[in-house]
Formats: C-alpha cells, structure tokens, sequence
C-alpha cells in the first residue's frame, strides 16, 4: 500500500511540470523617464527617480517564474544657437552625459550607460548667428545606449509588492579638457555644451537640452492556457490517487 501511495503522488507531481515545461510566456513592464527639452536650464538638466515594478503574484509563485530580465536604455538631445568670429570655420561641439541604474540585490548595476553628442558642423557668416545640428527645428540625437542584465534571484520579483529601481541622469558640465571651452558670446559660460575652436561661441541663453531613460522588465512564466491545463490534470491524478488509495483500503 505504502508503494501505491508513493505512485499516486509521483502522478500528481508530473501532472503539474509537464504542462509548465512546454509553454512559456512573458510579462513585461516599461519605465521611461525624461527631462523635457529646455532652453538653457537654470539649474542642472538631471532626473533622480524610483520605478516600481510589480512583484509576480500568478499561478504557481516561485516555482513557475523562469525568467527577469532587465532591458535599459539612455539618451540626450540637442540644439543651440552659435556665432562664429571668421566665416566658414569648422569645430567639434560636445555635449556628455552621465546615468545610472541601481538595480535589486544582486544583480549588477548599469552604470556606464553614458550617451554623448559629438557634431562637426561649421559656422556660416562671420560674426553671424547659425544653428546646430542644422536648420533651428532639427534636434541632434545621441547614438542609441543600451544594456541587458539577468538576473537570478527570483524570489526577490515573487509576491504581491513592487520591486524599487532607482534611475539617474545628469548632463555633465565639466570641461572635456583639451581645446574644448564653454565660453559665450555674452560673457557668461554656457555649462553643458563645449567647443574646441576659440572663434567659436554658444550663444547664452539659447542651447536647449533633453535626457531620456527607458527600462523594460520582463518576466518569463507559463501561458496562461497551461495555468489550466496543469490544474486540471492535477485534479485528474488526484482523483486517481484518492481512487487507488480506497481501493487498496
């Protein structure tokens, strides 16, 4: 009887893995933050925020959670006003970046996710005004920054609370060093955009700025169609048991 009983349960055991191995699905969240484009910022163009995510609180909890999956990515945006003392004079203009994301326990933080502008445009007219990148609607973009993290603790995502994630983003303005100044036209400095040419000015007052921070979370977890395919199979076999069980009564 004791073997019978063992069986019964083995059945009920495979009933519920079986489905859950073969079919998968995903759940995902998107976070995105930004610092809209504004027009030579009074303070630092910067964000400081905590996304929650949504602990998995479906089916099964821990043992059919198979995946997190952190997908995040960084940018900035730019257009300013400059003047230029010769005419026709080329330069590099530079605009740089700093982010991070303090991700949970022990997975590891994306902290290196730093976008930057690098345009080589030139000036028009002596000692007239021109827009960067081009024609005063365009707005120049950094190259796209992304990075993937797995993580392993799936505990920490199971449960009926939010997971917190902080972000971070600051434009930089400190000077990339070499010929690069942030000198203006007006007198005062224009801190967060540089250029490496003497007769090359940003006009105060007049370089706008963006940052933008995206994060999507995805959790890997049995379709939703297997939720009930494995509750009904375990309630096949547990009749079974609990009929073989009175049997060998």
């Amino acid at each position: 009887m004791k073997n019978q009983k063992r069986s019964g349960m083995l059945v009920v055991i495979a009933a519920l893995a079986l489905p859950m191995a073969a079919q998968a699905a995903t759940i995902q969240y998107t976070f995105q933050q930004e610092y809209p484009l504004t027009a030579s910022p009074s303070g630092v163009p910067s964000f400081d925020v905590t996304w929650n995510i949504p602990q998995f609180d479906g089916f099964g909890g821990l043992s059919t959670l198979t995946g997190v999956s952190y997908d995040v990515s960084t940018q900035i945006l730019y257009r300013g006003v400059l003047v230029g003392i010769g005419a026709s004079t080329s330069f590099n203009l530079l605009v740089r970046s700093d982010f991070n994301f303090d991700l949970p326990t022990s997975t590891a933080d994306v902290t290196a996710l730093d976008p930057q502008i690098l345009r080589t445009p030139t000036s028009g007219a002596a000692d007239a005004t021109f827009n960067v990148p081009g024609p005063a609607d365009q707005i120049a973009s950094s190259t796209a920054n992304s990075a993937n993290r797995i993580a392993t603790d799936f505990v920490t995502y199971v449960g009926s609370g939010t997971v917190p994630v902080t972000a971070t983003g600051a434009l930089l303005q400190t000077s990339p060093g070499g010929t690069y100044h942030n000198n203006s036209a007006s007198g005062p400095q224009t801190p967060f955009v540089f250029v490496d040419n003497a007769k090359i000015f940003p006009m105060f007052g007049m370089q706008e700025f963006s940052l933008v921070a995206t994060m999507i979370v995805t959790y890997t977890v049995p379709e939703p169609s297997t939720y009930g395919a494995a509750g009904l199979l375990a309630l096949l076999a547990l009749h079974q048991w609990h009929r073989r069980r009175n049997i060998s009564r």
